[in-house]
């Protein structure tokens, strides 16, 4: 890659692990049968400037530790208690927060440049690509065991494997050291308050915007992902006369799925290569 000396070999190895992390965070927000009310997911997204203050690969794995525990208990939940498994679930969304937030920050800090813009190609690549696999993973492992909550237990498994692979191969690099090698800030940061930092924030438009747009896709997806599989389902019923999509047959279930899945993966793929292509010209 060679744009700086610190895009070495370990950073190549480093950036595997929150990439791959990644696919299993989205693997998890669409792994879900349609027909169980008690599987709404209520997320709740805090962002500190702690981040930045402190050691960010062990603010990382604490909350994906607090994550991964969540979602696993959360596939436990009787129906009779849905307050607990929105609880469960909004405590998913403190390691989400954690991870998400973090994470390109910590590959940021190892290029500059174009390099920089593609390795956060390939990380943001894991959206669409984690998202057509649950849609496909959690429709299949739902029809063998003939429970959703097993669609979500076997993405746990993966992530925490990942999860270790951090806490063994990653190491953080110094906040802005890959521009700091090649001059392009100064040498020694002046540590700032935080309502310093939020201005600067607010009075960037370029940040303001791209938050905007982020938000809406964010909501977008969010809405796309729950409601079209649904939709479909919906539509197979009405054709076969059913009252139900619980009377359909669980193979075209999962066709569907398959499907949409597939057509997540391949597009968000194009989309996220296109736009991180086109962004560099």
């Amino acid at each position: 890659m060679g744009e700086t000396a610190n895009e070495g070999s370990l950073e190549k190895e480093t950036i595997s692990e929150p990439e791959l992390l990644n696919v299993i965070r989205y693997q998890k927000r669409t792994i879900k049968e349609v027909d169980h009310p008690e599987e709404m997911d209520y997320r709740v997204k805090i962002h500190s400037e702690n981040y930045y203050r402190y050691n960010r690969k062990w603010v990382m794995v604490f909350g994906m530790a607090i994550w991964e525990a969540a979602v696993f208990g959360s596939t436990f939940v009787s129906r009779d208690k849905f307050w607990l498994f929105a609880l469960f679930r909004g405590v998913i969304g403190l390691g989400e927060a954690s991870y998400a937030t973090i994470a390109p920050s910590v590959i940021a800090d190892m290029f500059t440049g174009h390099n920089r813009s593609r390795m956060l190609m390939i990380f943001y690549f894991a959206i669409p690509f984690g998202s057509g696999l649950g849609f496909i993973i959690g429709s299949k492992v739902a029809a063998l065991t003939g429970q959703w909550e097993w669609g979500i237990r076997i993405t746990v498994i993966f992530g925490v494997i990942f999860l270790i692979l951090i806490i063994v191969l990653m190491e953080e690099p110094e906040r802005g050291a890959a521009e700091r090698q090649k001059g392009e800030i100064a040498t020694a940061v002046v540590a700032t308050s935080y309502w310093e930092d939020m201005k600067a924030l607010v009075t960037n438009l370029t940040y303001v915007f791209g938050t905007a747009g982020c938000t809406a896709l964010v909501f977008m997806v969010g809405t796309l992902s729950w409601w079209g599989p649904t939709t479909i389902e919906h539509s197979d019923a009405h054709k076969l006369g059913l009252n139900s999509t619980s009377m359909l047959d669980p193979d075209l279930k999962a066709k569907t799925n398959l499907i949409f899945g597939a057509i997540t993966c391949i597009g968000g793929i194009v989309g996220v290569g296109l736009g991180s292509t086109l962004s560099m010209y």
